[in-house]
């Protein structure tokens, strides 16, 4: 008898936790429908070619500022910027990485490794390209660079 009573409490428990995780899972993705709903978004393309980058002698670094009037002071401050870099040749091997991108590379003429990041930052209105080198004596980028930005909000 007193074993049908544990038996009978640990049941009344076990039916309380899959009530309240059952509970919890319909809270949760009610929240998830609700959070997604109505999520606006754009794609701003950039091309950038070899002539468009300037040199920060102070930074080390070249450096590209494009226009991006869509990207207003409500969606800087309450919505969400993604950069992206496609590499390789469309339709054959092209990829797509998000910014920061870095890259180790050998020289075998110097026999150094250095790396290479190009990135972007944001503020209202515009959007600014970075390209560097590791030893701060970059290049003029050589090839013409494909930049996409999302804006979220």
């Amino acid at each position: 008898m007193n074993m049908k009573k544990v038996s009978g409490k640990i049941s009344i428990i076990f039916s309380l936790i899959i009530i309240l995780l059952s509970a919890y899972s319909c809270e949760k993705n009610e929240y998830y429908e609700e959070y997604y709903e109505g999520l606006n978004y754009e794609n701003i393309y950039y091309k950038i070619n070899p002539n468009d980058w300037t040199w920060n002698s102070s930074k080390g670094l070249y450096e590209c500022v494009v226009d991006c009037p869509k990207l207003t002071a409500d969606i800087y401050e309450n919505g969400s910027v993604i950069g992206q870099i496609f590499l390789g040749q469309q339709n054959v091997d092209e990829v797509q990485r998000t910014l920061t991108y870095t890259q180790s590379y050998y020289d075998q003429y110097d026999n150094v490794t250095y790396t290479r990041t190009i990135s972007c930052d944001w503020n209202v209105g515009t959007v600014c390209f970075y390209f560097q080198d590791s030893d701060l004596l970059s290049p003029r980028p050589d090839v013409v660079y494909n930049f996409k930005i999302t804006l979220l909000w």
